[in-house]
């Protein structure tokens, strides 16, 4: 099985939410040299995704953040 591709738009949402979570992680360190690092944006992203998700119920998983659940 091949896993089914992400769309233009879902790969731009996943963009979105990971330059969203490192800006945040920017503006928190105020003066420090902060690089690249996707193993904390992801646990940055995990949290709000819980919040957003989880607990306010605003939007699905999908929405938040698409992945691959589908093969074809």
């Amino acid at each position: 099985m091949i896993a089914k591709e992400l769309t233009k738009e879902q790969l731009k949402r996943q963009d979105e939410v990971d330059n969203a979570c490192y800006a945040f992680l920017l503006e928190l360190a105020k003066g420090s040299d902060l690089r690249w690092d996707m193993e904390g944006i992801s646990q940055v992203r995990e949290a709000v995704q819980d919040v957003l998700v989880d607990k306010l119920h605003i939007m699905s998983e999908m929405e938040f953040y698409p992945y691959n659940d589908c093969f074809e």
